[in-house]
């Protein structure tokens, strides 16, 4: 039994007159023949389909004006506003005293009796930044840690210093509603201008840039 396609091929290569073919053959031949119209028709239509889609991508995108990276805030270089550097990862950071003097750091808390570290980073945001800010931590544990010695005039036969366990916290919405937290939202290159050499030197390198 010849098969559709070996017989258009066989017909086409011997030239063989159709008609002393036999009616079956011819039949197969001529289901074979239309089948291949209905795919040639097929792949001329997918590919002008394509070609439109293509073509009205290009026009769509020519059209297309993108929204400018600088905004008001970076304008007057409003560091409490998120909405500048928007290229970049802002951390936040808040206007804290260690000793006799402030810097801007990541907020930090002394951890309660019975806390998990995690249960202590979530109640110091909101000691911190007040009820309306909502953030999303990441895990249970910490991603680093900074430990620094205390002022001499601080330290006791009990406690010389501190280490501070860092969680990575996404901002999620809200505003900071503590009237008198004093914040700023930096990128990395910030950071390293502001931060204590010791404190950059602990926590710079786990930030994303």
């Amino acid at each position: 039994m010849v098969s559709c396609i070996f017989g258009t091929y066989w017909l086409r290569e011997t030239n063989v007159d159709s008609n002393v073919l036999p009616e079956h053959v011819k039949n197969n031949i001529r289901k074979a023949q239309l089948q291949k119209k209905d795919v040639d028709d097929i792949d001329i239509t997918t590919k002008q389909t394509t070609q439109d889609l293509i073509d009205a991508w290009k026009d769509e995108f020519a059209k297309f004006i993108p929204s400018s990276r600088i905004t008001e805030a970076d304008k007057s270089k409003d560091v409490t506003s998120m909405k500048r550097k928007l290229d970049k990862p802002l951390v936040f950071v808040l206007d804290q005293k260690i000793g006799d003097q402030s810097f801007y750091l990541l907020p930090q808390g002394k951890r309660e009796e019975g806390e998990t570290l995690r249960q202590c980073a979530e109640r110091v945001v909101k000691e911190k930044c007040g009820n309306d800010i909502k953030v999303q931590i990441f895990g249970n544990a910490p991603c680093g840690f900074y430990k620094y010695k205390y002022p001499k005039p601080l330290r006791n036969e009990d406690s010389v210093g501190a280490k501070i366990f860092v969680y990575f916290a996404r901002y999620s919405s809200g505003q900071i509603s503590n009237s008198k937290a004093k914040y700023q939202w930096l990128d990395k290159l910030e950071l390293e201008k502001t931060w204590p050499e010791s404190y950059k030197k602990s926590l710079l390198p786990i930030l994303f840039d």
